[in-house]
Protein backbone atom coordinates (compact mmCIF):
# COMPACT_ATOMS: atom_id res chain seq x y z
CA UNK A 1 0.00 0.00 0.00
CA UNK A 2 2.87 2.23 0.98
CA UNK A 3 4.80 1.33 -2.35
CA UNK A 4 1.79 2.26 -3.87
CA UNK A 5 0.92 5.38 -2.03
CA UNK A 6 4.91 6.81 -2.61
CA UNK A 7 4.36 6.06 -6.50
CA UNK A 8 1.37 7.93 -7.17
CA UNK A 9 3.07 11.12 -5.15
CA UNK A 10 6.32 10.27 -7.02
CA UNK A 11 4.48 10.48 -10.56
CA UNK A 12 2.19 13.46 -9.66
CA UNK A 13 5.33 15.91 -8.21
CA UNK A 14 7.00 15.03 -11.47
CA UNK A 15 4.06 15.85 -13.74
CA UNK A 16 4.03 18.82 -11.88
CA UNK A 17 7.04 19.40 -12.12
CA UNK A 18 7.32 19.00 -15.86
CA UNK A 19 4.47 21.40 -16.67
CA UNK A 20 5.90 24.04 -14.19
CA UNK A 21 9.51 23.52 -16.35
CA UNK A 22 6.81 23.31 -19.76
CA UNK A 23 5.27 26.86 -18.66
CA UNK A 24 8.61 28.23 -17.64
CA UNK A 25 9.64 27.55 -21.13
CA UNK A 26 6.83 28.79 -23.21
CA UNK A 27 6.47 31.75 -21.77
CA UNK A 28 9.74 32.97 -22.41
CA UNK A 29 11.03 34.30 -25.28
CA UNK A 30 14.32 33.45 -26.81
CA UNK A 31 16.14 36.49 -28.53
CA UNK A 32 19.00 36.04 -30.55
CA UNK A 33 21.96 38.17 -30.96
CA UNK A 34 25.89 38.16 -31.37
CA UNK A 35 27.77 38.75 -28.49
CA UNK A 36 28.92 41.87 -29.95
CA UNK A 37 26.71 45.31 -29.07
CA UNK A 38 25.34 47.21 -31.61
CA UNK A 39 24.52 50.38 -29.58
CA UNK A 40 22.24 52.04 -29.05
CA UNK A 41 19.73 49.06 -30.68
CA UNK A 42 21.07 45.92 -28.77
CA UNK A 43 23.57 46.15 -26.18
CA UNK A 44 23.50 42.47 -24.51
CA UNK A 45 26.61 42.91 -22.44
CA UNK A 46 25.14 45.86 -20.60
CA UNK A 47 23.23 45.40 -17.28
CA UNK A 48 20.73 47.63 -17.55
CA UNK A 49 19.84 49.71 -20.88
CA UNK A 50 20.08 46.60 -23.63
CA UNK A 51 19.14 48.69 -26.17
CA UNK A 52 16.13 50.18 -28.10
CA UNK A 53 15.25 46.91 -29.97
CA UNK A 54 15.54 44.83 -26.07
CA UNK A 55 13.58 47.44 -24.77
CA UNK A 56 10.60 47.81 -27.00
CA UNK A 57 10.71 43.72 -27.46
CA UNK A 58 10.58 43.36 -23.72
CA UNK A 59 7.57 46.17 -23.17
CA UNK A 60 5.63 44.28 -25.91
CA UNK A 61 6.18 40.65 -25.01
CA UNK A 62 5.60 41.33 -21.46
CA UNK A 63 2.37 42.61 -22.62
CA UNK A 64 1.53 39.52 -23.85
CA UNK A 65 3.00 37.47 -20.96
CA UNK A 66 6.18 36.55 -22.07
CA UNK A 67 9.83 37.51 -20.64
CA UNK A 68 12.54 38.03 -22.70
CA UNK A 69 16.57 36.41 -22.48
CA UNK A 70 18.63 37.44 -24.69
CA UNK A 71 20.94 34.61 -26.44
CA UNK A 72 24.28 35.59 -27.71
CA UNK A 73 25.59 34.07 -30.42
CA UNK A 74 28.62 34.20 -33.26
CA UNK A 75 27.06 36.23 -36.48
CA UNK A 76 26.59 32.97 -38.64
CA UNK A 77 25.09 31.17 -36.30
CA UNK A 78 22.12 33.42 -35.35
CA UNK A 79 20.02 32.86 -38.60
CA UNK A 80 20.67 28.84 -38.36
CA UNK A 81 19.40 28.58 -34.90
CA UNK A 82 16.18 30.48 -36.06
CA UNK A 83 15.65 28.19 -38.69
CA UNK A 84 16.06 25.40 -36.45
CA UNK A 85 13.87 26.72 -33.91
CA UNK A 86 16.35 27.41 -31.51
CA UNK A 87 15.71 31.03 -31.10
CA UNK A 88 11.96 32.52 -31.67
CA UNK A 89 13.20 36.16 -32.65
CA UNK A 90 16.05 38.20 -33.72
CA UNK A 91 16.41 42.10 -34.96
CA UNK A 92 17.32 42.36 -38.77
CA UNK A 93 15.97 44.17 -41.80
CA UNK A 94 14.50 42.27 -44.89
CA UNK A 95 17.71 43.12 -46.99
CA UNK A 96 20.26 41.38 -44.19
CA UNK A 97 18.24 37.94 -45.02
CA UNK A 98 18.85 35.50 -47.53
CA UNK A 99 14.88 33.64 -48.15
CA UNK A 100 13.06 36.37 -46.84
CA UNK A 101 9.86 34.65 -47.42
CA UNK A 102 10.93 31.75 -44.89
CA UNK A 103 10.20 34.74 -42.13
CA UNK A 104 7.59 37.19 -40.71
CA UNK A 105 8.56 40.60 -40.02
CA UNK A 106 7.22 43.22 -37.85
CA UNK A 107 6.39 46.61 -39.07
CA UNK A 108 9.89 48.72 -38.72
CA UNK A 109 11.04 49.68 -35.40
CA UNK A 110 13.36 52.02 -36.08
CA UNK A 111 15.47 53.19 -38.97
CA UNK A 112 19.53 52.43 -39.23
CA UNK A 113 21.39 55.41 -41.04
CA UNK A 114 24.60 54.53 -42.58
CA UNK A 115 26.15 57.61 -42.73
CA UNK A 116 29.74 58.98 -43.03
CA UNK A 117 31.57 60.31 -39.59
CA UNK A 118 34.68 62.83 -40.29
CA UNK A 119 36.59 65.34 -37.65
CA UNK A 120 34.65 68.49 -37.16
CA UNK A 121 37.32 70.91 -37.91
CA UNK A 122 37.68 69.63 -41.44
CA UNK A 123 35.31 69.94 -44.53
CA UNK A 124 34.01 66.93 -46.80
CA UNK A 125 31.16 67.12 -48.59
CA UNK A 126 29.24 64.20 -49.81
CA UNK A 127 26.33 63.85 -51.84
CA UNK A 128 27.03 60.94 -53.90
CA UNK A 129 29.87 58.07 -54.11
CA UNK A 130 32.56 59.69 -57.02
CA UNK A 131 32.79 62.85 -53.80
CA UNK A 132 35.05 60.35 -51.58
CA UNK A 133 37.31 59.12 -54.95
CA UNK A 134 40.90 58.92 -53.93
CA UNK A 135 40.33 59.02 -50.20
CA UNK A 136 40.59 56.41 -47.53
CA UNK A 137 37.45 55.08 -45.29
CA UNK A 138 36.87 53.34 -42.36
CA UNK A 139 34.52 50.20 -42.22
CA UNK A 140 32.97 47.59 -40.00
CA UNK A 141 34.64 44.81 -40.71
CA UNK A 142 32.13 41.93 -42.64
CA UNK A 143 29.75 45.01 -43.45
CA UNK A 144 28.39 45.72 -47.19
CA UNK A 145 27.49 49.00 -48.60
CA UNK A 146 25.96 48.33 -52.13
CA UNK A 147 26.39 51.98 -53.65
CA UNK A 148 30.27 52.07 -52.78
CA UNK A 149 31.32 48.49 -53.19
CA UNK A 150 32.14 48.56 -56.53
CA UNK A 151 34.73 51.58 -55.62
CA UNK A 152 36.26 49.78 -52.87
CA UNK A 153 36.75 46.91 -55.22
CA UNK A 154 38.02 49.11 -58.35
CA UNK A 155 40.69 50.67 -55.24
CA UNK A 156 38.57 53.90 -56.51
CA UNK A 157 38.39 54.77 -53.00
CA UNK A 158 40.40 52.63 -50.05
CA UNK A 159 38.80 51.01 -47.45
CA UNK A 160 40.34 50.02 -44.19
CA UNK A 161 38.16 47.22 -42.43
CA UNK A 162 38.17 46.92 -38.45
CA UNK A 163 36.04 44.78 -35.94
CA UNK A 164 33.91 47.28 -34.06
CA UNK A 165 32.19 51.10 -34.80
CA UNK A 166 34.41 52.29 -31.99
CA UNK A 167 37.37 51.40 -33.75
CA UNK A 168 36.09 53.16 -36.86
CA UNK A 169 35.11 56.21 -35.28
CA UNK A 170 38.97 56.25 -33.28
CA UNK A 171 40.75 55.64 -36.71
CA UNK A 172 39.11 58.95 -37.53
CA UNK A 173 39.96 60.86 -34.54
CA UNK A 174 43.53 59.53 -34.81
CA UNK A 175 43.26 60.61 -38.58
CA UNK A 176 45.00 57.38 -39.97
CA UNK A 177 41.42 57.87 -42.76
CA UNK A 178 39.99 60.86 -44.24
CA UNK A 179 36.10 59.25 -42.88
CA UNK A 180 34.49 56.18 -41.82
CA UNK A 181 30.94 54.74 -41.87
CA UNK A 182 29.30 54.48 -39.08
CA UNK A 183 25.64 54.10 -38.68
CA UNK A 184 24.06 57.79 -37.49
CA UNK A 185 22.81 56.81 -33.70
CA UNK A 186 25.34 54.36 -33.37
CA UNK A 187 27.97 57.34 -33.99
CA UNK A 188 25.84 59.76 -31.27
CA UNK A 189 26.01 57.29 -28.60
CA UNK A 190 29.66 56.31 -28.79
CA UNK A 191 30.73 59.65 -28.95
CA UNK A 192 28.31 61.33 -26.05
CA UNK A 193 29.72 57.76 -24.30
CA UNK A 194 33.25 58.50 -24.62
CA UNK A 195 33.24 62.17 -24.99
CA UNK A 196 34.39 62.80 -28.33
CA UNK A 197 30.79 64.64 -29.22
CA UNK A 198 32.25 67.95 -30.59
CA UNK A 199 35.25 66.31 -32.37
CA UNK A 200 33.23 64.57 -34.87
CA UNK A 201 30.43 64.97 -37.08
CA UNK A 202 28.51 62.93 -40.32
CA UNK A 203 26.72 63.18 -43.18
CA UNK A 204 23.28 64.48 -43.92
CA UNK A 205 23.45 62.12 -46.58
CA UNK A 206 22.76 58.19 -45.91
CA UNK A 207 25.70 55.78 -47.33
CA UNK A 208 22.43 53.27 -46.80
CA UNK A 209 19.30 53.34 -44.47
CA UNK A 210 17.68 50.20 -43.86
CA UNK A 211 14.02 49.20 -41.57
CA UNK A 212 15.28 47.55 -38.10
CA UNK A 213 12.73 45.35 -37.25
CA UNK A 214 12.05 41.83 -35.99
CA UNK A 215 12.22 38.16 -37.68
CA UNK A 216 10.31 35.24 -36.67
CA UNK A 217 10.59 32.08 -39.10
CA UNK A 218 7.08 31.17 -40.36
CA UNK A 219 7.67 27.67 -38.94
CA UNK A 220 8.09 28.76 -35.60
CA UNK A 221 5.57 28.07 -32.79
CA UNK A 222 5.94 31.41 -31.90
CA UNK A 223 5.33 32.40 -35.40
CA UNK A 224 1.44 32.46 -34.36
CA UNK A 225 1.81 35.81 -31.89
CA UNK A 226 3.08 37.23 -35.35
CA UNK A 227 0.30 39.19 -35.57
CA UNK A 228 -0.28 40.05 -31.84
CA UNK A 229 3.09 41.49 -31.42
CA UNK A 230 2.82 43.35 -34.78
CA UNK A 231 -0.38 45.18 -33.40
CA UNK A 232 1.65 45.96 -29.93
CA UNK A 233 4.35 47.21 -32.02
CA UNK A 234 2.16 49.62 -33.51
CA UNK A 235 0.36 50.51 -30.69
CA UNK A 236 3.51 51.11 -28.35
CA UNK A 237 4.83 53.48 -31.39
CA UNK A 238 1.88 55.46 -31.34
CA UNK A 239 2.50 55.98 -27.96
CA UNK A 240 4.57 58.30 -25.41
CA UNK A 241 5.98 55.07 -24.27
CA UNK A 242 8.17 54.70 -27.61
CA UNK A 243 9.24 58.33 -27.49
CA UNK A 244 11.00 57.65 -24.11
CA UNK A 245 12.26 54.18 -25.33
CA UNK A 246 14.42 56.21 -28.16
CA UNK A 247 15.30 59.40 -26.10
CA UNK A 248 17.06 57.27 -23.41
CA UNK A 249 19.36 56.14 -25.69
CA UNK A 250 20.21 59.72 -26.87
Amino acid sequence: MMKRLYSTVLVLFSCVLFNIEASELYSTVRFGFTANDFPPYVMPSQKKNKGIMFDILKVVMNDLGYKVEIKTLPRKRIHQFLDKGRLDIIATAKEWMEDSNDYHFTNTIVSVNDVLWYLSENLLLYNEPKDLLGKNIATHRGYNYPTLEPYFEEKAIGRMEVDSDLKVLKMILNKRVDSGIVADRTGEWLAKKYQFKNKIKYSRKHISSYNYRFAFHKNSKISALFDEVDKKINDLKSSQRYENILNKYL
